[in-house]
């Protein structure tokens, strides 16, 4: 129970000298509301003068009137007598309870009367020394007043004064008075700061005397607490133990009742069941026969059934002998018809590898010859392509970390403008938002498609981006082969719906003797050999020509989408022509083709104003990249990286510096932490129990010192 002591105030006295005592008196009544909310007391001085009051009044009854208190105790032993054991011994341990209360309680007020009438007396006095205070301040601003007219008097006299040495002893005597006058005030001041050095010491001592008369009601208080307990803990065995010898009466008197009442019920139901007995065993004797008449009744039906079924089982034997018989004969007809099978299919696998034997040295000899004829071309195109391929993969691999470290620097240099220097931040606006990485990457058209192409699908309302992607996709797949050893696997959706169309609507540009050859083989394959026909007898030689001939398989006015996301094969396939035009298309693409052999000279003058665009092209490339590289050198200047080593020195100290208070600071957690530690094992010591067991405990040692 912990308890915050301080002397509770009268009411006449609250309202004096509250300057002089506010120390002791600020937290009174909360100390004494706290003692007597913690016993149990009631929450009004009143009510606990009415309740001595009421004490001592019933002491002096007792001592006045011995007789009736004797009458009274005579009528108590009566009724208790008519009580029963256990309601005798709870209402003996209510009475010692409440006499072990009452003097717990006038023990503990004893404390508090005490330390009531020592403030009384201390406020009394208080009072005296304020009242000596005031009078000799009064004395003092008198004596002051006539001292100050004395000497406003004696400087009116140094103006009638006609010779120095009289104003000079004028003057001397002025400050002596002066003097006096300052001395006299020093002195007061001097009585009253002792005064206070000795309140405040006086308020030491108070202290000092308010902790041992806390300890000294805590200790009461304990002692009061364990003594209840073991009362409260007496009390609470004998009542126990009057309920249990109260219980075993109870039980013994109950039993013998109990057993005598069933004596008597197992002798009346012994007479009444008797003669139910009788009845049932008759009847149950009676079922008893009619069962034995039953089961002699199933067992011949049980025996009827079994020659039955063993005649049944005879006949289903004899039947299963003539199926073994029946099945053997299928069987040696399967085993020999499976012989015939498997030479016929001998004969078909020999057929089928000769067959395709031949095909495959036709093929490999074809292959062969067209080699020859392609293999420069091949060359030039595969070294070109694959050199654009490889430097925009190295360029779209390092675009996103150059962009990254770019604004990784712009983002630092505005941190170390506005956080750090406090300086306002201007961004290169033009390296930033004008300046596109793609503007200096080689064009992906350009690397694909060749200048003749260009100059002739001009007309049609699709541009060539279109299927860019699809021979994208092709290109790697068909740089190192021929167009007759082609495999469209690896053409994009589009392409292949092209071919698919052109393979079925125009096989009448195949030979009979081909489309026989063709039988044998799978979809694939004869769709390949079909492809190659037709682009034979359409002149079609090389990629640039599929290129050409696929724009005719595209519908006219169709609108392209600007998002780059919405060109997906589905709209690429949505947008090829019907399988029903695919003729009028492949009668134009011929026209268009003797058109252009008639143009020979003038597709060569386009093929070298095509070249020098390219290499033109090719230049400004390069211009634009040395440009971009010269322009990434501008982000950071000399100036800015200048001022980023000043910066890096300085928030280096400053790092030393936030270190070193880092490690101040944890010196001075695990200094409080000690502290803390050992303020717990100081206060584990001080409330151990053992310390109760000492004839000189630790805590009246240090209370002492």
């Amino acid at each position: 129970m912990s308890l915050k002591y301080c002397v509770p105030l009268d009411n006449e006295m609250q309202g004096e000298n509250e300057s002089e005592s506010s120390r002791p008196s600020s937290s009174g009544n909360n100390f004494a509301t706290k003692i007597e909310s913690d016993l149990g007391y009631s929450d009004s001085r009143a009510q606990r003068i009415d309740m001595r009051k009421a004490r001592i009044e019933m002491a002096r009854q007792s001592k006045l009137k011995p007789a009736m208190i004797e009458e009274s105790t005579k009528k108590k032993a009566v009724e208790n007598e008519q009580l029963s054991l256990s309601a005798k011994q709870i209402e003996e341990s209510r009475q010692r309870l409440q006499e072990a209360k009452d003097a717990m309680y006038d023990s503990v007020t004893n404390v508090r009367v005490a330390v009531e009438a020592a403030e009384a007396a201390r406020r009394v006095n208080e009072r005296r020394k304020s009242e000596e205070r005031n009078a000799k301040i009064e004395y003092e601003e008198k004596t002051e007043k006539e001292a100050l007219k004395k000497i406003s008097a004696s400087w009116a006299l140094g103006e009638t004064m006609k010779y120095p040495h009289s104003l000079r002893e004028l003057l001397t005597n002025q400050k002596e008075e002066c003097d006096k006058l300052i001395e006299r005030k020093n002195k007061l001041a001097a009585e009253f700061i002792a005064e206070l050095k000795a309140k405040d010491e006086e308020y030491v001592k108070e202290l000092k005397r308010q902790t041992e008369e806390i300890d000294e009601l805590l200790i009461r208080i304990r002692n009061h607490d364990k003594n209840f307990q073991n009362v409260s803990r007496e009390e609470l065995k004998s009542i126990e133990k009057a309920f249990m010898q109260e219980r075993a009466n109870i039980l013994n008197e109950q039993s013998e009742e109990i057993q005598k009442l069933l004596n008597e019920r197992r002798t009346k139901e012994t007479i009444h069941d008797s003669e139910d007995y009788n009845v049932v065993k008759i009847k149950l004797e009676t079922d008893v026969q009619v069962l034995e008449q039953q089961l002699q009744q199933m067992k011949a039906t049980y025996q009827l059934n079994t020659e039955k079924l063993e005649y049944n089982y005879q006949v289903l034997k004899k039947r299963d002998d003539e199926n073994m018989i029946i099945i053997n004969h299928h069987k040696r007809k399967i085993t020999k018809s499976t012989d015939i099978l498997n030479n016929l299919k001998a004969k078909l696998a020999k057929q089928e590898k000769q067959y395709n034997d031949d095909y495959q040295l036709l093929a490999e000899e074809y292959k062969r010859l067209t080699e020859q004829v392609k293999q420069l071309e091949k060359k030039f195109h595969h070294f070109q392509k694959s050199d654009q391929i490889r430097f925009q993969q190295v360029w779209d691999m390092n675009e996103e970390d150059v962009k990254e470290l770019m604004r990784k620097i712009l983002h630092a240099d505005q941190i170390i403008h506005q956080q750090h220097l406090n300086l306002p931040w201007k961004p290169p606006v033009d390296d930033i938002h004008y300046f596109n990485l793609k503007d200096v990457v080689p064009s992906k058209k350009h690397a694909l498609l060749s200048s003749s192409d260009k100059l002739e699908n001009s007309s049609f309302k699709v541009s060539v981006p279109i299927l860019d992607q699809s021979y994208a996709a092709a290109n790697e797949i068909i740089l190192n082969q021929d167009i007759s050893s082609i495999s469209y696997d690896g053409f994009s959706k589009p392409i292949k719906k092209i071919l698919d169309l052109l393979s079925k609507e125009a096989s009448f540009l195949v030979e009979d003797k081909l489309n026989q050859l063709l039988m044998p083989l799978n979809q694939s394959e004869k769709s390949l050999m079909k492809l190659d026909s037709i682009f034979k007898a359409l002149h079609i030689r090389n990629l640039q020509d599929i290129e050409r001939l696929s724009h005719y398989f595209i519908k006219e006015d169709v609108k392209v989408p600007t998002n780059p996301k919405e060109l997906t094969d589905e709209f690429y396939i949505s947008i090829l022509i019907d399988s029903s035009q695919v003729v009028k298309s492949i009668k134009k693409f011929v026209e268009d083709s003797k058109l252009k052999f008639k143009k020979g000279n003038l597709n060569a003058l386009s093929n070298e104003i095509l070249n020098q665009t390219k290499n033109h092209d090719i230049k400004a490339t390069l211009d634009s990249q040395k440009l971009y590289w010269e322009k990434m050198k501008t982000i950071l200047t000399d100036e800015n990286y200048e001022t980023w080593k000043e910066v890096y020195n300085e928030m280096q100290k400053y790092n030393v510096a936030l270190t070193d208070r880092w490690k101040l600071f944890h010196e001075i957690q695990d200094i409080k932490t000690q502290n803390e530690e050992l303020k717990i094992l100081l206060r584990k010591y001080l409330t151990a129990k053992i310390n109760d067991e000492l004839q000189i405990p630790p805590t009246k040692v240090l209370l002492g010192a």
